[in-house]
């Protein structure tokens, strides 16, 4: 039988114009998508992040790992969040791998796909 170790998502928004759609759990090794909007900041913009991160788990997390490029603007992870910040209007979409080890001391990767549209202004 295969382990059932959660990863609990949430998402802090430190922006205004940031709305990440909500989901609850991303169980051990599975995919998921993410519809991701965001208004289009200017480099100069000292709040300019949307960030996603994970709240507690049983987890140990070893990081994210970015499979496709940002084509919008800036992309950056941590041990355990995704920020992007968004320069340009459009639509593209990102894909990340958490890399973490379950609570049986085993790897595992989970992928997510955020499906970002950055829009200009507020919405």
């Amino acid at each position: 039988m295969v382990g059932a170790a959660l990863a609990f998502g949430t998402f802090h928004v430190q922006a205004a114009g940031c709305k990440l759609q909500h989901f609850y759990v991303l169980c051990t090794g599975c995919t998921i998508t993410l519809d991701w909007k965001i208004k289009r900041f200017d480099k100069s913009d000292t709040k300019r992040w949307c960030r996603f991160s994970f709240g507690g788990s049983t987890n140990y997390r070893r990081g994210f790992t970015v499979v496709d490029k940002f084509s919008l603007g800036e992309l950056r992870t941590g041990y355990d969040n995704v920020r992007i910040s968004g320069l340009k209007t459009g639509k593209d979409r990102v894909t990340v791998q958490l890399n973490a080890i379950n609570n049986r001391g085993e790897p595992y990767v989970s992928t997510i796909h955020f499906n970002v549209e950055v829009v200009e202004g507020e919405f």
